[in-house]
């Protein structure tokens, strides 16, 4: 932001702010709510925003909406803010989407490929999705590992509801 001043001694001193429009400026007015915040990148992070085919790279305090995939290459890594104060580490070669709030409390992310730890102290839920289990995360420390064949979640504190094909774990 540039501060731009003019004044004269017979007229009182105006000051105009010029605003620099970066990515995350534009983003944040077509983007309502903003589900999540980048507050730690290292290496290659890349996003590909709701309706667009090109990824682009992620800078420190990017916003993300509801649909923006995000993907940390190898030997980087990202620390993801969520709305509901949730946050997710991204591992090296992980692929996500952020899916938003769902019934105006659970937060959902989709986990493509990779591993992620994850951190809810909050009341508000997070709901990791992957194509072999979906899991209901509330207050909880934990890990979850999605690969080829399977998805496993590491718990270090709390309880998690997983559930594949109409079962609960």
């Amino acid at each position: 932001m540039k501060a731009v001043s003019a004044c004269s001694p017979w007229l009182l001193c105006v000051s105009l702010l010029a605003f620099e429009l970066t990515p995350s400026v534009i983003l944040a007015a077509a983007c309502d709510p903003i589900v999540a915040t980048a507050v730690s990148v290292q290496g290659m992070v890349d996003v590909r925003r709701v309706n667009v085919t090109q990824w682009q790279p992620v800078s420190l305090n990017d916003i993300f909406c509801a649909g923006d995939r995000i993907r940390v290459g190898d030997r980087s890594r990202a620390d993801i803010a969520l709305a509901n104060r949730a946050v997710l580490r991204l591992d090296q070669n992980i692929t996500i989407t952020l899916g938003g709030v769902q019934n105006k409390q659970t937060f959902l992310v989709d986990l493509i490929e990779g591993a992620s730890y994850f951190s809810s102290r909050t009341t508000l839920p997070l709901g990791l999705r992957t194509v072999f289990v979906n899991a209901g995360v509330e207050g909880t420390e934990g890990l979850i590992r999605h690969g080829n064949t399977q998805t496993k979640i590491t718990i270090l504190d709390g309880e998690v509801v997983a559930a594949n094909g109409g079962q609960t774990h």
